[in-house]
């Protein structure tokens, strides 16, 4: 037997009491109707497979746990990327006001990196190296650069921070460099060290 639209009404209700919702409106708009989040009070048009599946999330929490998240990484959201990804914001860094486009996610989690001070950081870390970085690389653990003997090589990026990398064409490596450290042995009588 065929349910009522009293019974499908009921039924409705109950499945989003039971998924942490109540139905708002039972007014049909793209086969979808209105709902509150009775964990935060925000309403969303969800559709009714959704609701019984469990697929749905209240997009204004998440947005807010995100910035919450990016300003604990000193990040700033601007506003949506011009790529037309919702999951895709323009972001900007506190500390250097640099701005970029990134996943919310990465940007949530802190692991994006500002790219124009991480370049700089490349350069910087290959002075203090005796090289010179010359372009990054697909992968972006590696770059390429030229190495104290003339060289081209691509190296990682913290091989090079600390220094300890070896030419593949001439071999010349941290191994081969002058040393300024001497081993000295000191007698006296029957004293030696």
């Amino acid at each position: 037997m065929k349910p009522t639209k009293e019974q499908y009404r009921i039924e409705q209700e109950r499945v989003a009491a039971e998924r942490g919702l109540e139905l708002v409106s039972h007014e049909l708009v793209n086969n979808a109707k209105l709902y509150r989040f009775l964990s935060c009070g925000h309403e969303k048009r969800i559709q009714i497979g959704h609701v019984r599946d469990g697929n749905f999330r209240c997009r204004v929490c998440e947005v807010h746990n995100y910035k919450e998240g990016c300003e604990l990484h000193g990040i700033e959201i601007l506003g949506a990327a011009d790529n037309g990804d919702p999951n895709y914001k323009k972001i900007r860094f506190k500390d250097c006001r640099h701005e970029r486009i990134a996943h919310l996610q990465s940007a949530r989690a802190g692991t994006v990196l500002c790219s124009i001070c991480q370049e700089s950081r490349f350069k910087e870390d290959a002075i203090n190296s005796n090289c010179k970085f010359i372009n990054r690389t697909e992968d972006r653990r590696y770059g390429i650069y030229e190495l104290p003997c003339g060289h081209l090589n691509t190296v990682q990026h913290g091989n090079i921070k600390r220094a300890i990398f070896r030419c593949i064409e001439c071999r010349s490596s941290y191994k081969t460099r002058k040393s300024y450290v001497y081993i000295v042995e000191l007698k006296n009588q029957d004293f030696q060290f």
